[in-house]
């Protein structure tokens, strides 16, 4: 559904949200960073503003303020906030009852349209988090090949769950070496720079004897939109089958944002196992694991999943899951989206070439990023965060009504649900932010 993008005539007040921001931080613990590279910028949030509601490509908050919002939840809003057939399909669902112990019809019909929508899937475990599909990938592939090691790229979320899990595997084989226990040797995580794929594939192969899994964004969402090279996915491939090594994509933020087959079906590249989002969920805490037969199956049973995922009580996400592909299924979806998407992204290349910056604007499906191509801004290589300084750009964009990711990193996100009058405000805004902050 199209919405109307609020023109900006008078300051914004702020005062309940900072009020609301003062009382989160006595109550909430502060979430942790992802670990970092020295240019790699941590995630900014002190100055947006605190949302009390949203419909479609509108969020509003506490404050009364409207926002055309492009973050939409790190990207895994794609039908627009409260969608119609979303809110219907989780009412229905929380009327019957939730906290069953035991897989729903509504399990059943999600799992069989996702393996009907990628290619090489063929059983799905279901789970509420990212993280915690990521971590069962990682299970899984141990279990497959009976070794400890994974390759991941630094900055990803993979790199945050394998080393954390690295080191609750390392405590634990120290309370049992202190008790007398055999001791096991420490699992073992590989870490090479984001597209660096030169390093990706020297490393796969150097300890290609003790790797499990290589772990890895497909359009690498999370670390700038800074796709690997051409052809980079297909020998990755080639290399993991040679060896007996795990193929993993975190598809979680791409896979419905670039085409029905996800990132499989648009490289052409097929994982053995994926990792999908909470964008099945339209943000409700859903989150898969996905891949071969011969995997999920007699691996899985080995890495303990259960049979109906780690989350069969919640048919609400699942309900909203079944929703938003069957709107994604609409023909003509993709079409009016990547339309949308095109237009920015083309819009902000023309605002940063007026500018003098040289940004490379680049677009996967529905998700605009930046990336830096001159060395005058190399400490701001990927992502928002090449424009410099960061702080700034978004104060420019927030005081006229736009919401970028919170993330510098992460891209710029477009939902059915923004119209042609949303993308051009917040091109023209984008421009103005990007000409004030020129240094």
């Amino acid at each position: 559904m199209a919405t109307e993008t609020q023109t900006v005539e008078a300051p914004r007040t702020s005062a309940k949200s900072q009020s609301v921001r003062k009382a989160a931080r006595a109550v909430l613990s502060p979430t942790g960073d992802l670990p970092t590279s020295s240019k790699t910028p941590k995630p900014l949030s002190a100055g947006f503003p605190v949302i009390a509601k949203g419909k479609g490509a509108v969020v509003t908050d506490v404050d009364g303020n409207d926002y055309t919002d492009f973050a939409l939840g790190g990207g895994s809003i794609v039908l627009g906030h409260a969608d119609e057939r979303v809110v219907a399909a989780i009412s229905k669902a929380a009327s019957k009852g939730v906290g069953f112990s035991d897989p729903t019809e509504a399990q059943v019909r999600l799992a069989e349209m996702i393996v009907a929508r990628f290619a090489s899937v063929d059983m799905v475990f279901l789970t509420r988090s990212r993280a915690r599909a990521l971590a069962s990938a990682i299970r899984v592939a141990r279990a497959a090949t009976g070794r400890k090691g994974v390759l991941v790229v630094r900055g990803s979320v993979a790199e945050q769950v394998v080393c954390a899990a690295d080191a609750g595997f390392a405590l634990f084989e120290a309370k049992r070496a202190a008790r007398g226990g055999k001791s096991h040797d420490e699992a073992h995580t590989f870490v090479v720079e984001c597209a660096d794929a030169d390093a990706l594939e020297c490393m796969l192969t150097e300890h290609c004897a003790t790797l499990a899994a290589v772990v890895i964004e497909p359009f690498a969402v999370s670390t700038g939109l800074c796709a690997p090279p051409e052809g980079h996915l297909a020998r990755l491939r080639a290399l993991c089958s040679e060896h007996s090594v795990l193929l993993v994509f975190d598809d979680s933020v791409s896979a419905l944002r670039v085409g029905p087959g996800g990132a499989e079906g648009a490289i052409g590249v097929a994982p053995d196992l994926t990792c999908f989002g909470t964008e099945f969920g339209a943000g409700l805490p859903l989150a898969v694991l996905g891949g071969r037969k011969e995997f999920m199956k007699k691996a899985g049973r080995s890495a303990r999943l259960s049979s109906v995922g780690d989350a069969p009580s919640d048919d609400l996400a699942v309900s909203a899951g079944i929703a938003v592909l069957e709107a994604l299924n609409e023909p003509g979806f993709y079409d009016a989206l990547n339309e949308h998407a095109v237009r920015l992204a083309d819009g902000f290349g023309t605002a940063c070439r007026a500018a003098g910056r040289s940004l490379d604007i680049r677009r996967v499906g529905s998700l605009v990023g930046a990336v830096s191509t001159s060395a005058n801004e190399k400490d701001a290589p990927c992502g928002n965060a090449a424009v410099t300084p960061w702080e700034n750009f978004v104060d420019g964009l927030l005081a006229a009504g736009i919401i970028p990711p919170c993330d510098p990193l992460m891209p710029w996100a477009v939902s059915a649900a923004h119209s042609k009058e949303d993308i051009d405000r917040a091109i023209e805004v984008f421009g103005g932010a990007m000409n004030a902050n020129h240094a």
